[in-house]
């Protein structure tokens, strides 16, 4: 695996280099500043492994309970953690209820993207 000034590594599928392309990505992201987007997955993953461990789990009144959060998340940290659930229409409700464009605007603006 080899990785070119203005090109992204590449992963040609052998098990030997992995551990090459693996430590090429998180270089890649330092040379062009978007760590942010390895810390913004890394968070998203966290938060969701929590919401399912709490379904999940062996204490039924703490799994009804994140159940049931789940269900009613308006005032909530807790969202669906199923993919069927975010139909496109479910988010353009979503989106359409809260006046986020400027803030994200100005967030990728910081960010020059």
């Amino acid at each position: 695996m080899e990785e070119k000034d203005n090109q992204a590594p590449v992963f040609s599928g052998e098990t030997k280099d992995w551990p090459t392309f693996k430590d090429a990505i998180p270089m890649r992201a330092d040379k062009h500043d978007t760590t942010w987007l390895f810390e913004g997955g890394r968070s998203l993953a966290e938060f969701f492994a929590r919401q399912i461990k709490e379904k999940t789990g062996s204490d039924k009144k703490a799994r009804k309970k994140a159940l049931e959060r789940e269900k009613v998340a308006i005032d909530s940290n807790h969202v669906p953690t199923s993919v069927d659930a975010y139909t496109d229409d479910t988010l353009k409700e979503w989106f359409a209820d809260r006046d986020i464009a400027t803030v994200l605007l100005l967030s990728l603006n910081k960010n020059q993207l």
